[in-house]
């Protein structure tokens, strides 16, 4: 028989700003939590610091395996979003300007306070990796956002996924910069333009690949520019193996 999903706790209906004050209190303390920054490598500008360390396996499972039965609405993130709001957060580390934090964290959406909260639950459940209960973390969120608490834990998954082609882009990186100038200078050409790929709600290699040609067309050079294709191939396989891994935890 189909599990029912999980209850909720039950959601008064409150002020904007009480609202915002209790994610605050709660799970948005990132400037005392985020790891060390790091300097800019003059590449891209997407991939900013270090990764955040995730918890094992597939914490949202339990709670998406419930809801297959009925839908809910995504709330919206895509990966460059996600990376713009962890430059953001690392911009108020940096200055250790709070009040520009709270600001910033009151006037985002939905999904910009959820990320907050959810890296934050990353980063407190390495305290307690066995018994960390993210259903319960999840539905104090989703209670506190007056969200569904399927909308925090798929969120959650993608989010994961986007930590994860997180790390393989700074490693991407790091392997471009061993290039000759010519190799570096024509990435850079075409990095705005690359990193919109991975927009898609999909990521696959082939389609990938096909929508690459557009930017290439910025290097004149024929070999320079096969050069530059046949690097990014293994980068787009491994975001579809990511995408794969994902879809298939989902199931």
């Amino acid at each position: 028989a189909p599990r029912a999903p999980p209850a909720r706790p039950p959601v008064e209906t409150r002020s904007e700003g009480s609202i915002l004050a209790e994610i605050l209190s709660r799970f948005g303390n990132v400037l005392n939590v985020s790891g060390p920054l790091e300097p800019s490598s003059g590449l891209p500008d997407d991939a900013p610091g270090r990764p955040l360390a995730l918890a094992e396996g597939d914490p949202g499972a339990a709670v998406l395996d419930a809801a297959a039965e009925h839908d809910f609405d995504f709330l919206p993130l895509t990966f460059q979003d996600y990376l713009n709001h962890v430059k953001s957060v690392q911009d108020f580390q940096a200055s250790g300007d709070q009040a520009a934090y709270r600001t910033w964290l009151g006037q985002g959406s939905d999904a910009t306070r959820a990320v907050v909260g959810l890296r934050n639950l990353e980063v407190k459940s390495r305290g307690e990796p066995q018994s960390f209960d993210w259903i319960g973390e999840y539905e104090k969120l989703a209670a506190y956002m007056q969200l569904e608490t399927e909308q925090i834990a798929e969120l959650h998954r993608r989010i994961r996924s986007f930590e994860q082609m997180h790390r393989k882009l700074n490693e991407f990186i790091a392997a471009v910069k061993s290039n000759p100038a010519p190799v570096v200078e024509a990435m850079k050409r075409i990095w705005p333009q690359v990193r919109l790929l991975f927009n898609e709600e999909v990521w696959t290699a082939d389609r990938m690949m096909t929508r690459l040609k557009i930017p290439l067309l910025q290097i004149p050079d024929p070999a320079l520019k096969e050069r530059v294709g046949a690097m990014m191939r293994p980068l787009f396989e491994e975001a579809e193996a990511l995408a794969r891994a994902a879809a298939a935890s989902s199931k």
